[in-house]
């Protein structure tokens, strides 16, 4: 009765857990579209550094929100477009943040697409993949529970989610800057990490089921 009660706790938690993340995603998708930017100045910028700036004006007026937008990008045939990016100049005031990144996107030649909790800034190419890069906040509960700081390695992170299921593509990125983790993949990497790491901040243990067989190993992008 006790082991049926706990698994029923449990069970019950984990979609408490789930509805207030995917709540939350609902959350900032909304403050996407009606928060406003008092003034937003870009001088020769990049798109990263575009991308950045608006990122910092996301983070004051949410800071306990992730900035939900993820980038996608390929290695353009034209080598000097990619050696010699794009420089990006604009001023606007009082626009909302998705107007913000549609003028971004207009700019840099990227189009904006949406997924579940996620808007999306994809490159527009000659091809087409599920792949992108979002950072997800760690707290430093999380940290210490993980073993893991600002100067673990790409290796030492793939080697600490690979317990609970994770492997990653040779091309595959992690990286742990400004108190968050930083995914290049696709976007099963993303739900498990961001999955992973909502449990184990809310004191689960995650334990891997006996004789379940590995996962299968991801696909390369130009597969």
């Amino acid at each position: 009765m006790k082991i049926s009660l706990l698994a029923v706790l449990l069970a019950a938690m984990t979609c408490i857990v789930s509805a207030q993340l995917e709540n939350s995603k609902r959350e900032a998708l909304n403050a996407l579209r009606e928060g406003k930017i008092a003034m937003l100045v870009l001088e020769k910028a990049t798109f990263e550094e575009a991308l950045n700036q608006v990122q910092q004006e996301w983070s004051k007026q949410h800071p306990n929100w992730p900035f939900p937008v993820g980038t996608t990008d390929y290695n353009p045939p034209d080598v000097m477009r990619h050696e010699q990016p794009p420089l990006v100049s604009f001023k606007v005031k009082d626009v909302s943040f998705i107007t913000a990144l549609r003028y971004l996107g207009d700019a840099t030649k990227r189009r904006l697409s949406a997924s579940p909790g996620l808007l999306r800034m994809e490159e527009v190419a000659w091809i087409e993949e599920d792949y992108y890069t979002k950072s997800y906040p760690m707290s430093e509960k999380l940290l210490k529970t993980l073993g893991l700081s600002s100067t673990s390695t790409q290796a030492e992170i793939e080697e600490t989610y690979k317990p609970y299921g994770v492997h990653l593509g040779d091309w595959m990125r992690l990286r742990i800057v400004d108190g968050s983790i930083e995914i290049l993949g696709y976007d099963r990497e993303h739900q498990q990490i961001a999955g992973i790491n909502v449990l184990l901040d809310n004191g689960f243990k995650i334990i891997k089921e006996p004789n379940k067989p590995e996962m299968a190993t991801p696909r390369k992008p130009s597969d």
